[in-house]
Formats: C-alpha cells, structure tokens, sequence
C-alpha cells in the first residue's frame, strides 16, 4: 500500500520555518556586552527595505537610520537601549556577512 502525505497546516509550515530559522542564528560577541548576542538572519523584507532606504532621496539617511532601527528590533534578541554605536556596527557587519 502506498503512503501518501498529508498537507501540512499552516500552524505546521510556520513551526517548521520557525525550527529553520533557529538553525540559521548566530551568536556574536559584543565589546560592551559579557555574553554573546543571539542574531537572527536578514529575510526578503529587510533587504528590500533596505534597498528602499537607499533610494529615498533627500532624507535617504535619516530613513536608512529608521530602517535599520526597525530591522535591529527584530532580529537582535537583545534590548537595543543597553548596546552602544560599537556593537551596533559590529552587528551591521555580521548581518552583512
């Protein structure tokens, strides 16, 4: 008899996304900060938000700033108020990588 599989809930595609992306984390070491900060990837929407960022014209930096504010909120599993402009950079260049 053969098996056929069964759909997957959406519940279930969002558990298994969720495991996946766990996978893809990092932990980095931060000047300022005595344990390492878990950081989860980029996904599509950054990165276009980003590259929207880039392209706003007269307030491109301001908006840039904002963009990866927003960014650094979701995938820093660390409160951002207790990071200084060093481990902000040395996130950026992680997330870069």
């Amino acid at each position: 008899m053969e098996e056929t599989n069964k759909p997957l809930k959406i519940d279930d595609i969002m558990s298994l996304l969720d495991t996946a992306n766990k996978t893809l984390e990092t932990k980095v070491d931060l000047p300022s900060v005595p344990e390492k900060v878990v950081l989860s990837p980029l996904n599509a929407f950054h990165t276009k938000n980003i590259i929207k960022s880039a392209a706003s014209g007269l307030f491109a930096d301001y908006q840039f700033i904002i963009v990866l504010y927003n960014i650094f909120k979701e995938v820093v599993k660390f409160p951002l108020d207790k990071l200084n402009v060093v481990d902000k950079q040395v996130l950026l260049l992680n997330l870069r990588s």
